[in-house]
């Protein structure tokens, strides 16, 4: 995947819609995560699967703190921007595949050791692998597309910035749901295991109304907080004049006009629960989930 990506950067950002001032930024920064592909994951679900929860727990939580830390370091401290930004991405990816190193390779208490024959492909095992895995990659794919297109249309820098700010908005509104499906997904799987329908239909019912609950909190919070996540994420309005929104017949909005905003990720926080939640479900025990 480095190696693709990097010989085909240019069509590449060509058709993601990286055009004028953006393309230098986005080529600075695509450099740096495509070479760092390969440290691009640290096999958290299956530490889960293990019932190791508190390490999986702390493979998401200390490559994050790296990145906080090196982030401001790279960008402000060494000047280097973009660049720093993206190193700083790659620099905790690389702390959470030296855990799950550890983890598979070198730490003693281990219930299974990982060999060099087990490396080796086994046609039957990936091709499990990719009929559990299929929703997950056809999803990452979908939302792939559905950028290209977004980037394409949108044109202006100022709208495509929008668009990324609501987007990044709607990640971190949609954690806590992903976090619950993570933790959904062994005891689903260990009851399944034990032939405990009783605690498995508890645990989808719980899993779905909290989900449901926290939509309702996360979309009516940034429908409210929206004006003030904005500034926060872009700063201060200019005390230039601005044109106001909609006084232009452009497809893009005028720059620093206050209707694009987090309010347009709104909608989407609801919709998680009933995607996340079942997949997880499906995972975990092989079979769709029935909710009542």
């Amino acid at each position: 995947m480095a190696v693709a990506g990097l010989a085909c950067l240019g069509p590449l950002l060509t058709a993601l819609g990286a055009e004028g001032e953006m393309r230098g930024y986005a080529r600075d920064y695509a450099v740096v995560i495509l070479a760092s592909t390969l440290v691009g994951t640290g096999f958290s679900s299956l530490m889960r699967a293990e019932g190791r929860l508190r390490f999986a727990t702390m493979q998401w939580v200390v490559p994050v703190l790296v990145q906080i830390v090196l982030d401001p370091v790279l960008i402000y401290g060494f000047g280097m921007g973009v660049r720093g930004a993206a190193l700083g991405t790659a620099g905790g990816q690389a702390v959470s595949a030296a855990m799950a190193l550890w983890f598979f390779f070198w730490q003693r208490d281990r219930p299974y050791r990982v060999r060099a024959a087990h490396l080796l492909p086994h046609w039957p095992t990936l091709r499990s692998l990719l009929a559990v895995g299929a929703p997950s990659m056809l999803a990452g794919l979908g939302a792939t597309a559905l950028t290209l297109l977004v980037n394409n249309l949108l044109g202006a820098a100022a709208a495509v910035t929008a668009y990324a700010v609501a987007a990044r908005v709607q990640v971190f509104a949609v954690m806590p749901q992903q976090g619950i499906s993570m933790g959904m997904q062994p005891i689903v799987g260990f009851n399944t295991g034990r032939a405990r329908a009783d605690r498995v239909v508890r645990t989808r019912t719980l899993a779905l109304r909290t989900t449901l609950a926290y939509s309702a909190a996360a979309a009516a919070l940034t429908a409210l907080l929206a004006g003030p996540i904005t500034t926060a994420l872009l700063g201060t309005a200019s005390p230039r004049p601005r044109p106001r929104c909609g006084s232009s017949r452009s497809a893009s909005p005028p720059p620093g006009c206050r209707c694009w905003s987090p309010r347009t990720s709104r909608p989407s926080a609801p919709r998680g629960p009933r995607t996340s939640s079942p997949s997880a479900h499906f995972w975990s025990s092989r079979s769709p989930p029935c909710w009542r």
